[in-house]
C-alpha cells in the first residue's frame, strides 16, 4: 500500500489513476484531482468538473498492512449504512478500486467515493457545522445573529428543533456515536436545512461520517423517559441542556466573525433554546416516534429469530438487553416474544433477573410488570429459592438512570 501511495503523490504528469465503481471507471490525470481535505488515517481529494471526490489512505494509514485499511474503510461504510437505515443523514459511500499508474508500473488499492460535501451543500441548501475544520461551516450558513430575537420565540425554536430533537432521542435509543452517548472523536456534526422564507427558521439535523473509531454497531435500542431527558446527569447538567449548548456553539462557530463575544453569545442562546425545547409535550412526540422506531426494528429482529430456527441460541447478556429494550418500548407483546427467545430462563442469574425488575420499575407499565413477576417467579421456583410473588416491584420508586452503562469518563451520558 506505501508503494501505492508513492507512485500516486508522485509529481510526474504522467502518473495516471483509474476509479473504478460498479458503474463506471473514471480515468484521471494528476491535474484532474486535488487535496481538499485529510485526517489522521484518510485523505481526500476533489476531482475537477464533477460532484464526488475520493478518499485513500494516509501516509501514517500507507505504512499498515493493507488489510487494516480496507477493513476500516468497510466498517466505515456499514456503519453510515445503519445510521442511514434508522432516518439520519450521513455520508453515501461507495468501495471503488483505485489503480494508480505510469508507465509499466502499476498498483490497486481499495478507495471510498462519495459527494463532495460542499457540492451537498449547494444541491441541498444546507449549511454543514464542521468544529475540528479550520473554516468551521460547508456552506453559506445562516445568519444566527439576526435571529437572536427570534429565539426567543418558542414557536419558532421547536420548528427549528423539530427534526433534530427525534434524531437526539433515536441516538440515545440506539448509542449513535454523539456526546451524550460516549466519548466521540467526529463522528457527529450539525447542519442546517436553510429556508427560502426568511420568516421560516433553518430547521437542524445531526450528519454522521468517520464513525468507524467512534462506533461498533447499533445495539438494541432503549427508549429513554421523559424524566431521564430532563433530570441532572452525575456532571450537573441535564442531556438537554448540553445539547442545547452544542447546538450555541456550533451556531457561533459558523458565525465566529460577526460575534462580538462568543461566550455571552453561547450562555444566551443556550438558555433560549433550552426554554423552548423543554417542554412535555415537544419532547413526548419525539419519544413516541423513537418508540415506533424502536418498535419496528426490534419487532423485525423478533420475526427474523422468529422465522430461522437454526439461528445461534440467545445468550444471557443479550437477552437480558432485548428484555430491557422491548420493556422500554412498553409493548407487552414485544416483552412476551422477547421472553420467548431464552430456551433456559431458570439458568438467569439473580444480578439479570434484578436488572430486569429494575428497568421494569424504571418505565412503571404495570401490564409488563405484572408479566414479568409471574414468570420471574417461575424461574425462582424452578432454581428452588421460592417464590417471591409482589415482591419483585415492591419498590414504586422511577429510577433515573438507563440499564445500559456509560462508556464515556468525561461526559454527560447514558
Amino acid at each position: 500500500m506505501n508503494e501505492w501511495l508513492q507512485l500516486f503523490l508522485n509529481k510526474d504528469d504522467n502518473v495516471e489513476l483509474v476509479i473504478i465503481s460498479e458503474n463506471k471507471t473514471l480515468t484521471l490525470k494528476k491535474s484532474d484531482f486535488k487535496k481538499i481535505g485529510n485526517g489522521s488515517e484518510k485523505v481526500v481529494y476533489g476531482i475537477k468538473n464533477s460532484r464526488e471526490c475520493f478518499f485513500i489512505p494516509s501516509m501514517r494509514t500507507a505504512k499498515k498492512p493493507q488489510n487494516d485499511w480496507e477493513e476500516l474503510i468497510v466498517a466505515e461504510k456499514h456503519l453510515l449504512d445503519q445510521i442511514s437505515e434508522l432516518g439520519l443523514k450521513t455520508q453515501h459511500f461507495e468501495i471503488v478500486s483505485l489503480q494508480v499508474s505510469q508507465g509499466t508500473t502499476s498498483h490497486t488499492i481499495k478507495g471510498l467515493l462519495t459527494t463532495n460535501l460542499a457540492v451537498l451543500c449547494e444541491e441541498e441548501s444546507i449549511a454543514i457545522c464542521t468544529i475540528k475544520d479550520k473554516n468551521k461551516c460547508i456552506g453559506l450558513p445562516p445568519n444566527f445573529v439576526a435571529m437572536e430575537d427570534k429565539l426567543n420565540n418558542q414557536v419558532f425554536v421547536q420548528k427549528m428543533f423539530k427534526e433534530v430533537i427525534n434524531e437526539f432521542v433515536t441516538c440515545l435509543a440506539f448509542s449513535l456515536p454523539i456526546s451524550q452517548v460516549k466519548n466521540v472523536d467526529d463522528s457527529e456534526h450539525f447542519y442546517f436545512k436553510l429556508s427560502q422564507d426568511q420568516n421560516e427558521p433553518p430547521v437542524l439535523h445531526y450528519i454522521f461520517w468517520d464513525v468507524a473509531n467512534d462506533f461498533s454497531g447499533i445495539k438494541f435500542p432503549v427508549v429513554p423517559t421523559l424524566d431521564f431527558l430532563k433530570a441532572n446527569t452525575k456532571y450537573g447538567d441535564s442531556l438537554l441542556k448540553y445539547f442545547a449548548n452544542q447546538v450555541a456553539g456550533a451556531m457561533v462557530a459558523m458565525n465566529l466573525e460577526d460575534i462580538d463575544d462568543d461566550v455571552v453569545f453561547v450562555q444566551d442562546t443556550e438558555a433560549k433554546i433550552l426554554k423552548s425545547i423543554n417542554n412535555d409535550e415537544f419532547l413526548n412526540s419525539a419519544l413516541n416516534y423513537v418508540r415506533e422506531k424502536s418498535f419496528d426494528y426490534l419487532n423485525k429482529y423478533l420475526t427474523d429469530r422468529e422465522n430461522n430456527k437454526n439461528i445461534y441460541e440467545i445468550k444471557n447478556d443479550t437477552f437480558v438487553s432485548l428484555i430491557e429494550s422491548a420493556i422500554s418500548i412498553g409493548n407487552l407483546d414485544l416483552v412476551k416474544r422477547s421472553f420467548a427467545m431464552y430456551k433456559n430462563p431458570s439458568d438467569l442469574s439473580n444480578d439479570a433477573i434484578t436488572k430486569i425488575t429494575t428497568t421494569a420499575k424504571q418505565y412503571g407499565n404495570q401490564n409488563i410488570m405484572d408479566y414479568l413477576n409471574n414468570k420471574l417467579d417461575q424461574q425462582y421456583a424452578e432454581k428452588d429459592i421460592g417464590p417471591r410473588s409482589l415482591s419483585l416491584f415492591a419498590e414504586n420508586k422511577i429510577l433515573i438512570t438507563l440499564a445500559r452503562p456509560s462508556n464515556s469518563e468525561n461526559k454527560p451520558s447514558l
